[in-house]
């Protein structure tokens, strides 16, 4: 076997076999555990280390390889919220998404600190026809890229993040659930948090450090708050990184995403996505605009429906003493991101694996019937 720079990027250290003969599922396993201590010091030297044409066909194998590296540390429960298919006992397909959607920047779980894991592996089952790359972000050149003033904000506050999840399936008027020609539904708290039992959902929550609200009782909807810091020392090599912040979770994230993803593709379709979303945005923030009039002007006295466009977001986030994330403080985040972003193509067999305390990650739209891409996750 031998080392490659095949990828022009110090962030990302790419292995390919040396012989054909030698680059089964098996081999790629042996040279794991025969080469860990190397790895290792790679992988916190550069931040990614991608394994390469090795003959890895299947979630199986995929498994088998993260776990000859981190044989006990592989979780066997997804604890986020994204929308995901578990294919094996530790292995889940990556964010289902449309394919002509973005995937704003972020460290996976950046938003749960107690519970976000130290690494993250991917596997390219399947590659696109075209596009569907997932670029990776130094986030320690992203905190140097930022504006001095959100930093030093960055510094002295917190980031508060709200997640909803409903007690049924529900359509809301919201970016982040748009799905062309109208909004997908929700996701239930049942199957967040792989529980229909309200109790052991708080119990979960309360022990990660999360707070909980139920909306008008137990077992409705819920709302899971978080706080997380924004600026965070990594915990091998002392560096101080950007913890990740998601885009995603601001209103505004995924239109602005949208023009950074249709500066670098410059298709139709790319324009005519970032059309639709920044349409949708808008007509959202009215929306949430006529809320607050309404709340102002009423109080508790007459409140309107869950239903109502911009009367409930699905994510949000602001600062721990409730001022907003400002629009061009989440262009000037995602700007660093782009910045600071090594793009690869996916080949059949890629293997990837990050340091998610140092190395963030996004999804390019793509096209082609097939994406498939796999994913497990280490703390």
């Amino acid at each position: 076997m031998f080392y490659s720079n095949s990828v022009d990027s110090p962030n990302l250290f790419v292995i390919e076999p040396s012989n054909p003969a030698r680059s089964s599922t098996e081999d790629l396993c042996q040279l794991i555990v025969s080469s860990t201590t190397d790895l290792w010091r790679k992988l916190h030297g550069c931040g990614a280390v991608l394994f390469r044409d090795f003959d890895i066909k299947t979630p199986e194998d995929f498994e088998k390889v993260a776990l000859s590296l981190l044989p006990t540390k592989l979780a066997k429960q997804y604890p986020g919220g994204a929308p995901r298919k578990k294919l094996t006992e530790r292995v889940w397909t990556s964010t289902s998404f449309s394919s002509y959607m973005p995937i704003p920047a972020h460290t996976e779980l950046s938003y749960f600190p107690n519970i976000q894991p130290s690494y993250i592996f991917f596997y390219c089952w399947k590659s696109p026809e075209w596009g569907g790359q997932t670029p990776i972000i130094d986030m320690g050149s992203v905190l140097k890229d930022l504006p001095a003033s959100l930093v030093d904000k960055c510094r002295q506050k917190a980031m508060v993040y709200s997640m909803l999840s409903t007690e049924k399936p529900q359509r809301f008027f919201d970016i982040r659930l748009f799905q062309w020609p109208w909004f997908r539904k929700s996701k239930t708290w049942s199957k967040t948090f792989d529980s229909d039992n309200p109790d052991f959902v708080e119990k979960k929550c309360l022990a990660t450090g999360q707070q909980i609200k139920w909306l008008e009782a137990p077992g409705k909807d819920l709302i899971v708050e978080t706080k997380a810091q924004s600026i965070i020392q990594h915990p091998i090599t002392a560096e101080e990184v950007w913890a990740g912040f998601s885009p995603l979770f601001h209103i505004w994230g995924m239109a602005i995403e949208a023009l950074f993803v249709t500066l670098h593709q410059r298709t139709l379709r790319s324009f005519v996505v970032l059309f639709l979303l920044w349409l949708v945005t808008v007509i959202q923030q009215i929306f949430i605009c006529m809320c607050n009039l309404w709340n102002y002007i009423f109080k508790d006295k007459l409140n309107l429906p869950s239903w109502f466009p911009g009367n409930r977001k699905i994510l949000d986030v602001c600062f721990e003493d409730g001022t907003s994330l400002r629009p061009c403080e989440v262009f000037w985040i995602i700007k660093a991101y782009w910045k600071n972003t090594t793009i690869f193509n996916w080949r059949d067999g890629d293997v990837l694996l990050l340091d998610n305390k140092r190395i963030g990650h996004q999804r390019l739209p793509f096209k082609g019937n097939r994406r498939d891409i796999c994913t497990a996750f280490a703390k």
